[in-house]
């Protein structure tokens, strides 16, 4: 299949490796790494010339990125910690629409700081959650995977990082096919 990859984070940079190994990537397209991020623009840009795709730097919807990905002739869009709400303008142009991954269990948890939400909130557990975006909306449509995590009373939000980064790129992979 052929996939544009959207977003930031080491999460995703490691799901577009695994990817690759059974898919094409035809673009990878990301915005300015926080701080805390393992990997960054640079890396991901390093990347697309080893997966020789396009690759394109941005934090904006506009003419040239509906340009970029019209190009990649791209089914599917895998996303993680993208910087805006995607519209139908966007999420339209792929046959399979754009699955994000959540780190969160949808629909109870929407939004950012999730696990740290969970964890205040003594929940049992906490998911990876795969699922195909909404147009105009955050961490919601419909469910396709969940990885959960039990929660203990020494669990710390290293050991969920860990658990996530672990488990992003399988379930993924596994949606995908």
């Amino acid at each position: 299949m052929r996939i544009v990859i959207l977003g930031r984070t080491e999460y995703l940079f490691d799901t577009a490796e695994t990817l690759a190994k059974e898919h094409e990537i035809t673009a990878i397209i990301t915005a300015k790494a926080m701080p805390e991020y393992g990997k960054n623009e640079n890396d991901f840009e390093v990347l697309s010339k080893k997966l020789n795709c396009i690759f394109y730097n941005t934090n904006r919807i506009d003419d040239k990125l509906i340009e970029v990905i019209k190009k990649s002739k791209a089914e599917v869009c895998i996303s993680l910690n993208w910087v805006t709400v995607l519209n139908e303008d966007i999420i339209g142009l792929f046959k399979h629409g754009i699955l994000n991954a959540h780190f969160g269990d949808l629909p109870s948890y929407r939004g950012n700081a999730v696990i740290n939400w969970a964890i205040l909130n003594n929940e049992k557990q906490i998911a990876v959650t795969i699922h195909r975006m909404v147009p105009g909306e955050i961490d919601s449509g419909a469910i396709l995977k969940k990885k959960y995590m039990q929660l203990g009373s020494n669990t710390t939000i290293g050991d969920i990082t860990a658990f996530c980064r672990e488990y992003t790129p399988q379930l993924f992979t596994e949606t995908v096919n």
